[in-house]
């Protein structure tokens, strides 16, 4: 019962740390599409995907190596969350006046919206969520993340608020970005100030050799942490380029709900984790091999089921949230809805892996899905336009799922 208890206890955080992410991202492409043109949806999404890769980038895998850490009985100490606060917020900086600039030289303005460079102003803030990952995944593998993930609520509460009211009183679009960007800057700095990370530092000398440590071992993790970025946000990034940003922004609205649905696969599977990994510490295989069956096949079914669904209902759910307008990406919707077991099936066979320290095999297949996504989603959209991105990145996910579970059952065979 205790299991259990702790089971259903992990995955109630995960839902709501999940949750308030990938809703948030929804409703802002909801207020944009009502707001504005499809063009600034378009730029918008572009935008948005840009900022996820770089989140990612400036993070350099710190969230996923302290939940390592804590995961094997090793919290990280207090100086170490530091030094990972202070390479984080260096690499923010430098890659967030780089990006502006580059956007406000090179970028082409704006007819009826705000100019790129300003959306990316405001949008780029949300890099700051990277300040926040040692944190929240330490809080979260030890299953005690109420105080930082009533934080998140709170401020995604404040932001959903300040969405409905731009909608309401039909705001200049520029105002959303606002809202989404001070709602990160917010949530980071609430997390700092609560965790003691904001304080002066008194011995720069061991800062920079912790600096040093947790760079080299977050090398592997960063990249790592990257080519799962590109496989989920090069598509956006793509479709903006290749075709019309008026495509990007359809193919972002399917993408994004069809995320939205794949929350809760990705709830499920990071609420049964633990007990996959405390069964594959057993000396036989034989229950985990069960377990592993039962996984694969219940993620099979909702990626069936999920497909289903989205074709059923999916103009009619598209048209509400957005504009009638997005009906036309229904079929976008079907495919990527696809995705939702292998979004499940990968996360559980990562985070099994990264708590054994064999952070080999998760490298290796995220290198393979990058490099295929970025193959398929060139290819394919030459001969399926942007719907050939949604394919490729299905694929790119069963790709990586089939490569981290051939490695972990034949481990154990």
């Amino acid at each position: 019962m205790g299991k259990w208890a702790a089971t259903l206890k992990r995955a109630g955080w995960n839902t709501v740390d999940q949750a308030t992410t990938g809703l948030l991202s929804l409703a802002a492409l909801a207020a944009i599409a009502r707001l504005g043109s499809l063009e600034t949806a378009g730029l918008f999404a572009a935008l948005w995907a840009l900022s996820g890769l770089q989140t990612s980038l400036v993070g350099w895998g710190m969230g996923t190596l302290f939940f390592a850490r804590t995961a094997r009985g090793r919290q990280p100490p207090q100086p170490f969350h530091r030094a990972a606060t202070g390479l984080t917020a260096l690499s923010l900086l430098v890659l967030y006046i780089a990006t502006w600039a580059a956007i406000a030289l090179l970028a082409a303005p704006s007819i009826d919206g705000p100019s790129p460079s300003m959306l990316y102003a405001l949008i780029g803030l949300r890099m700051t969520l990277a300040l926040t990952d040692p944190h929240r995944m330490v809080a979260l593998a030890r299953g005690n993340a109420r105080s930082i993930v009533a934080r998140r609520l709170v401020t995604g509460t404040l932001a959903a608020l300040g969405l409905l009211a731009c909608v309401h009183f039909d705001l200049p679009v520029h105002l959303v970005a606002a809202i989404l960007g001070l709602e990160a800057v917010l949530f980071a700095l609430l997390t700092l100030q609560q965790t003691g990370q904001t304080g002066a530092r008194r011995n720069a000398r061991p800062a920079i050799r912790r600096l040093k440590r947790l760079a080299a071992a977050g090398l592997p993790l960063l990249a790592h942490t990257m080519a799962i970025a590109v496989y989920v946000r090069f598509d956006v990034i793509y479709v903006a380029w290749r075709f019309r940003t008026t495509d990007a922004a359809l193919y972002a609205g399917a993408a994004r709900l069809a995320e939205a649905g794949n929350l809760l696969a990705l709830i499920a599977a990071l609420a049964i984790t633990p007990l996959l990994i405390e069964t594959r510490a057993i000396a036989s295989s034989l229950p985990f091999r069960r377990q592993a069956s039962q996984t694969l096949l219940a993620s099979a079914s909702l990626s069936i089921l999920g497909a289903g669904f989205a074709t059923l209902v999916g103009s009619t759910v598209l048209g509400f949230l957005f504009t009638p307008t997005y009906a036309e990406a229904t079929n976008i919707l079907s495919v990527y809805a696809l995705s939702t077991g292998f979004v499940a099936l990968g996360t559980i066979a990562t985070r099994i892996l990264v708590a054994e320290s064999r952070l080999t095999r998760p490298f290796q297949a995220s290198l393979v899905g990058a490099g295929g996504n970025i193959a398929l989603t060139v290819i394919l959209c030459q001969i399926m336009g942007p719907l050939g991105a949604a394919l490729a990145t299905v694929l790119s996910y069963a790709l990586v799922a089939a490569m981290l579970w051939h490695a972990l059952l034949q481990e154990r065979s």
